[in-house]
């Protein structure tokens, strides 16, 4: 009897990637730019034919693979269709959903395992089993990067809501009257700390930059601006994290993303010690700030960490399997991602 076969896909912006895991390793990742053109249902094809290149590496076949979860970037329509910005309508689209989890089911059969997942969402989900919120039952996971991003697990279950959109955290409304958002609130704290707004807040406060990296080069100068700028994305950060922590009485906080960790000496003691002076001590005693562990396997393990069996997981802490590397890794065209039909 062949043993069962998992798949994980991760959907973004640029690029869409998929791995296949058996119990033992990571056997193979196929991976494209992210189809933006033709039908809506383009994503979906791309994605059958990624995972069919990856079976035909390996030789398996429909009938073994047990299970396919995906990590994207959301929001999600009816917690089966997607409706990211960052792939609907692109100059080259008008789409505005992305049917998606109702293909793949056409696609693979039924009697499998499907999950649809927010990319942070799935991404605490695999922090939570194996990386910095291992052994915790009350997880939050933030992203401050070019968005802010999150994730919530709560006495053990991950939080989804009613269409899979729980746990927004970045799109909490703190200026009512702020910057329009990509989202298309007001005032949502990713206006704040994102790095796609930082340099817009620099320039409004007279500093000409381009990027998050320049403005913090400049305070670390001692550039006055750069320090007002800085000091008050200090302070919404731990804005944040106390309102995290204040809504789901969480027991660790992990940070990531681009902006936090390369920023990580100026940030994390200044945002503990905001936290520390300005939370409910009641709530925010004893809860730790720390940072993701999984680093570059958390794309390959976020949407795998939807649907592996409960059985794999303490095999999986013990071995971490993913340390190992992908036995075989694919890059494939556009065209040959598009065209791909299975052996």
């Amino acid at each position: 009897m062949t043993s069962k076969h998992y798949v994980g896909v991760d959907i973004g912006g640029t690029n869409i990637r998929i791995v296949i895991a058996n119990e033992d390793e990571l056997l193979v990742k196929a991976f494209s730019k992210t189809v933006k053109q033709g039908p809506p249902e383009s994503v979906a094809n791309q994605i059958r034919n990624l995972i069919h290149r990856g079976m035909d590496e390996i030789g398996i076949t429909d009938e073994d693979i047990a299970g396919i979860g995906t990590s994207s970037a959301g929001p999600f329509v009816g917690g089966k269709s997607l409706a990211p910005p960052n792939i609907c309508g692109d100059e080259n689209n008008d789409w505005t959903v992305i049917p998606y989890l109702q293909l793949l089911e056409k696609y693979f059969g039924p009697g499998k395992k499907y999950e649809l997942e927010n990319d942070c969402v799935s991404a605490v989900k695999a922090e939570h089993l194996f990386g910095a919120g291992k052994g915790h039952q009350n997880v939050v996971y933030i992203t401050i990067s070019t968005g802010v991003g999150s994730g919530i697990i709560s006495n053990g279950v991950l939080m989804e809501g009613k269409g899979k959109n729980a746990g927004h955290l970045g799109h909490t409304i703190v200026d009512k009257d702020g910057y329009r958002c990509s989202c298309g609130q007001k005032g949502c704290i990713e206006t704040i700390l994102s790095g796609k707004y930082l340099p817009r807040r620099a320039k409004d406060a007279g500093l000409e930059v381009e990027n998050a990296k320049e403005l913090f080069e400049l305070y670390k100068k001692g550039n006055e601006i750069a320090q007002k700028v800085i000091q008050e994305t200090i302070e919404y950060l731990g804005v944040l994290f106390i309102n995290a922590i204040n809504t789901t009485d969480t027991e660790v906080i992990i940070a990531g993303g681009s902006v936090f960790l390369n920023n990580l000496e100026i940030l994390k003691p200044a945002v503990e010690k905001y936290m520390i002076e300005n939370s409910m001590v009641v709530l925010s005693e004893g809860v730790d700030l720390v940072t993701p562990q999984l680093g570059e396997y958390v794309g390959s393990l976020a949407g795998l960490s939807l649907v592996i069996p409960t059985n794999w997981i303490a095999s999986w802490v013990e071995r971490e399997p993913w340390k190992d590397g992908i036995k075989k890794e694919i890059e494939m065209s556009l065209e040959e991602s598009m065209e791909y039909s299975k052996e």
